[in-house]
């Protein structure tokens, strides 16, 4: 699928590229889960506004330098996409991109206290299988602890985390300046002490669904590519998790033209 055609009159075409010296000729992949946010990634990258986006494990073409698959939900959809479009010899540079929601800062109180705010941009140093493991009264243990880690030959810890690109990091900071881990779970924190086993086990910041599954997917089929995740925080964790997708959507798109 394209949605880009050379020659065509583009008045969104960003000053900034930022992720140009990553291409070595080649094409960056940007990774979405659900159709609205595709929506404004496209936006942002072609100027179009699309009518409608789908789950399509197709590459979709939106510049003679960018391409985009829209994965669906979850890890297992995220880590199938990225598989299915992943180019070893055409790709250069993969991005895991959306909204997710602020964690509460770990702190020994009940209070949730947020450093991320709604409308913030965030790059993932860190994206981190937050919720395998086992959980019983003993208290928690992550399937690294377990033995049998995503990442085997690594320590427990670092299992289950898949590190950004430092080159990555670099080249987006001044689009993004604001840092952070991001856990990827299979069950958003929808209440209080949910949000905050999350971030106490993570150490992350931010919560979403697909991060670390996509990166995983780059580690295996093609570790020679580099890969960060950038998310847009949209709500707050817990039980009043005060949502403005409007804001964290159209930050998305300023995001995704800075690439």
């Amino acid at each position: 699928m394209v949605i880009y055609r050379p020659g065509m009159s583009n008045a969104a075409d960003p000053p900034l590229r930022l992720l140009d010296p990553a291409r070595a000729g080649g094409r960056i992949l940007l990774v979405v889960a659900a159709p609205t946010e595709a929506r404004a990634v496209v936006h942002g990258v072609t100027g179009i506004e699309p009518a409608a986006m789908r789950i399509l494990w197709d590459p979709i073409e939106l510049s003679d330098r960018v391409d985009l698959v829209v994965t669906g939900v979850g890890k297992a959809n995220a880590a199938g996409g990225t598989a299915r479009v992943l180019s070893p010899q055409g790709h250069t540079a993969v991005v895991a991109l959306g909204v997710g929601g602020a964690l509460p800062e770990p702190d020994g109180t009940n209070d949730l206290r947020f450093h991320l705010q709604v409308g913030d941009a965030v790059r993932c140093d860190r994206s981190v299988f937050a919720d395998e493991g086992v959980e019983n009264g003993s208290g928690w243990q992550t399937m690294g602890q377990r033995g049998f880690g995503p990442r085997q030959g690594l320590t427990s810890e670092k299992e289950m985390a898949i590190d950004a690109s430092s080159h990555l990091m670099t080249l987006l900071q001044p689009a993004v300046p604001r840092l952070a881990g991001c856990a990827t779970v299979s069950t958003c924190s929808g209440t209080d002490s949910l949000a905050m086993r999350t971030a106490e086990r993570s150490r992350c910041a931010v919560e979403a669904m697909e991060g670390a599954a996509v990166g995983l997917a780059v580690l295996r089929a093609a570790p020679q590519i580099p890969f960060i995740e950038l998310r847009v925080i949209s709500n707050q964790t817990g039980s009043d998790q005060r949502w403005d997708l409007p804001l964290a959507l159209a930050r998305l798109a300023e995001v995704a033209s800075a690439l």
